[in-house]
């Protein structure tokens, strides 16, 4: 519940799977000992993304206030690779697909690609081809990055995208990220500049 639960309805059948392993185990928790202080709020949420018909056994609150359980409540950093992490929601659903690792939720999906090249920063970012006439930079802790956000349609889908590089010392980031609400364009701006080496 601390590190694996997204704390919303789940996207993907590992994360079903987790709700359910989740809510199996306080469920086995509570038959060996109802006097237990469980996490009733968290227990009740779980069985709610889960659409489930029951309701904890042992009440709906705690006697004693306490935070929410979840660190997945807030932002995250994600390892990437060669000591690159990444700041992203922490609802979001994670993979890898071969060099490329990908994080989404139902609004939002990143991706992010890395490569070593010999060149110069300045080089690396010359060469970039903006997609549209927004272009984006930004500069932090030596992490030079340079990127375009425009208005995609392609295969009946419309959306808008954030083309970008990341440069720092021989290495290099592709990241793109697509978001169909334009208020999620701050969102995604955060999320690309966390990139940090």
């Amino acid at each position: 519940m601390w590190t694996a639960v997204r704390w919303r309805n789940p996207l993907v059948g590992s994360e079903r799977q987790i709700l359910n392993e989740v809510n199996g185990n306080l469920q086995l928790a509570y038959r060996l000992n109802e006097a237990l202080d469980y996490p009733w709020r968290e227990w009740n949420e779980i069985l709610k993304f889960l659409d489930a018909n029951e309701k904890v056994p042992g009440g709906s609150g705690n006697s004693q206030p306490r935070p929410l359980i979840g660190y997945r409540r807030s932002d995250v950093r994600v390892s990437l690779s060669a000591g690159w992490t990444i700041q992203i929601p922490g609802r979001f659903s994670e993979a890898w697909e071969e060099d490329t690792w990908c994080g989404w939720d139902r609004d939002l999906t990143v991706w992010v690609t890395a490569f070593k090249n010999d060149r110069s920063a300045s080089e690396i970012l010359s060469d970039f081809q903006p997609d549209s006439d927004d272009i984006v930079a930004h500069e932090t802790a030596g992490i030079f990055g340079k990127g375009s956000i425009g208005w995609v349609e392609e295969n009946g889908r419309r959306y808008w995208r954030l083309h970008a590089r990341s440069v720092h010392d021989g290495r290099f980031w592709l990241c793109t990220i697509c978001f169909a609400d334009p208020s999620e364009r701050n969102l995604a701006l955060e999320i690309w500049q966390s990139l940090t080496a």
